[in-house]
């Protein structure tokens, strides 16, 4: 149905995203989750104790990407501080 609209460019990138096929596409899901934890710490520090599940999951999430598709130990390292500045922000420990 989106094809037959004019999405086929879309729904390529879309997929592209969704399988993690290219670099560019894991870069843009892990920023899309390090965006969602630190959010979540913004919204933990005005007394929404609920996102604790949602920073938990997001970082989970990266950690499970950056073993399967990150090869580089010196970006695994740039995004491991991310993620310990993100739980040092929420109080979250693990």
């Amino acid at each position: 149905m989106l094809r037959e609209l004019g999405f086929e460019k879309e729904i390529d990138l879309l997929r592209e995203y969704m399988s993690l096929s290219t670099l560019e596409s894991v870069i843009v899901k892990i920023s899309d989750l390090v965006a969602t934890a630190n959010q979540g710490c913004r919204y933990l520090k005005t007394g929404y104790s609920g996102v604790k599940r949602i920073i938990l999951s997001s970082i989970d999430s990266i950690e499970k990407i950056l073993i399967e598709k990150i090869a580089s130990e010196e970006i695994r390292e740039i995004i491991n501080k991310l993620i310990k500045n993100i739980l040092l922000c929420s109080d979250l420990n693990r």
